[in-house]
C-alpha cells in the first residue's frame, strides 16, 4: 500500500510494530545464545545485537509517533468516495502525516482541486489546532511555488460537503491546473512519516 491510499496509516502502524517485535526477538535470541556459548557478554559477538538495536529503535520510534492516529471508518470512506466519484481533476490523499520540528500532525483526508486544499483533521490529532494545520499547509503550498486556498475541517463529512459545495459553484469555463494539484499532492505526501 502506498502513502496517500485509504488504510495506509493502519497498515503502516501494524508493519512497524511487527518489524519492531521481530527485531527485539532476534536481539534477545542472539544475546541469550552469546551469553550461553561464551558465558559472558564481554566479547566481540555482542556487537551484532547492539547494532541491531539501532534499526529496532528506528522502527519503534516511528511506530510510537503515529500510534495515536487511525484511518477514517469504512462508512466515512464510502461517503467520501460516493460524493467525489463523478468529479474530474481531483486528487485525494488519505492518512496523511505531516512531520515538522514540533511533531507529527495527521489528516485523515485531503482533497485537492486546482491546487486548493480541503483537509480533515484526523482522529488522534489533538496536539495541533485547525489554525496550526492551516498555516502549515499554506507553507507547504507556498514552498511548492503556488498561491492557493487551504481549508481545514474537523471531520471528513464536513470536508467533503464543503468541497462539493465549492465544486458546484466552480466556474466551468476555467480549466483546472492539474500540474499544480499534482505538485501540491506530492509535497504533502513527501512530508509524511
Amino acid at each position: 500500500m502506498k502513502k496517500g491510499e485509504y488504510g495506509f496509516i493502519d497498515e503502516s502502524k501494524q508493519l512497524k510494530l511487527n518489524i519492531s517485535a521481530a527485531f527485539i526477538v532476534v536481539i534477545a535470541i542472539l544475546s541469550t545464545v552469546i551469553l550461553a556459548v561464551y558465558g559472558t557478554r564481554s566479547n566481540y559477538w555482542i556487537v551484532i545485537p547492539i547494532i541491531l538495536a539501532l534499526p529496532f529503535a528506528k522502527f519503534l520510534v516511528s511506530y510510537l509517533m503515529v500510534r495515536p492516529f487511525r484511518s477514517m471508518s469504512k462508512d466515512a470512506h464510502g461517503y467520501v468516495e460516493n460524493n467525489i466519484k463523478d468529479m474530474d481533476h481531483i486528487a485525494t490523499i488519505y492518512d496523511a502525516t505531516l512531520a515538522s520540528e514540533d511533531g507529527v500532525s495527521f489528516l485523515d483526508l485531503v482533497l485537492l482541486y486546482d491546487g486548493n486544499v480541503y483537509a480533515s483533521r484526523g482522529y488522534g490529532n489533538k496536539k495541533y489546532s485547525k489554525e496550526d494545520i492551516t498555516n502549515y499547509l499554506k507553507r507547504i503550498v507556498k514552498r511548492a511555488g503556488y498561491d492557493r486556498k487551504v481549508y481545514v475541517f474537523e471531520g471528513s463529512k464536513e470536508t467533503v460537503d464543503t468541497f462539493v459545495k465549492h465544486m458546484a459553484s466552480h466556474n466551468a469555463d476555467h480549466e483546472p491546473d492539474d500540474k499544480c494539484t499534482k505538485n501540491i499532492r506530492s509535497a504533502i505526501i513527501n512530508l509524511g512519516v
